[in-house]
Order: C-alpha cells, then sequence, then structure tokens
C-alpha cells in the first residue's frame, strides 16, 4: 500500500493528491503526508496547502 501511495503522491498535482482524501480524510490525510514527507519538504508543504484548501484539517 505504501508504495501505491508514494506513486499516487508522486504521480498527481497536490490538488489532485488532496481530492483523493475525501472518501475518508481522517484515515487518508495522514496516510497522504506520510507518503509525501520522503519525496521533499517543498512537495510536502504544497500538500498539507492543498489538503487545508479543500477543507481537511491535518
Amino acid at each position: 500500500m505504501r508504495t501505491l501511495l508514494d506513486a499516487h503522491v508522486g504521480m498527481r498535482a497536490p490538488a489532485g493528491a488532496a481530492r483523493s482524501a475525501a472518501p475518508g480524510p481522517e484515515r487518508l490525510v495522514p496516510l497522504l503526508l506520510g507518503a509525501v514527507r520522503g519525496a521533499s519538504d517543498e512537495r510536502y508543504w504544497d500538500l498539507l496547502h492543498a489538503l487545508r484548501v479543500a477543507g481537511f484539517t491535518t
């Protein structure tokens, strides 16, 4: 699952990755943030911002 999340976060724009948390944000937001943390600080902050804009708390 971790490999799929890494690929998902790496291939999508931050806003697209944030939208993918909609079905279960309480479970998916932490998983998405964990997956992107290994990519780069910039990518992490971009996703964090996109999640907040989409209305998900982190």
